[in-house]
């Protein structure tokens, strides 16, 4: 294998077939709850947002939702 080749650390949630890169995950600067638990993300140096539905808002558990 190449030495530019690096493995993508990833995580799968239990029951869940989504798989999100880490290197996803730190391109989102914040998440935000609405009242319906539908989530907003706001991007790194992005100024658009996006909408997250209630049941996969759990794949954000780690991060600090306001």
């Amino acid at each position: 294998m190449p030495a530019s080749w690096t493995s993508k650390r990833s995580t799968r949630m239990p029951g869940n077939p989504l798989e999100i890169q880490e290197s996803h995950m730190k391109a989102v600067a914040s998440v935000v709850r609405d009242d319906t638990g539908k989530g907003r993300l706001a991007m790194r140096g992005r100024s658009e947002t996006l909408t997250v539905s209630q049941p996969f808002m759990s794949l954000f558990r780690g991060m600090q939702v306001r």
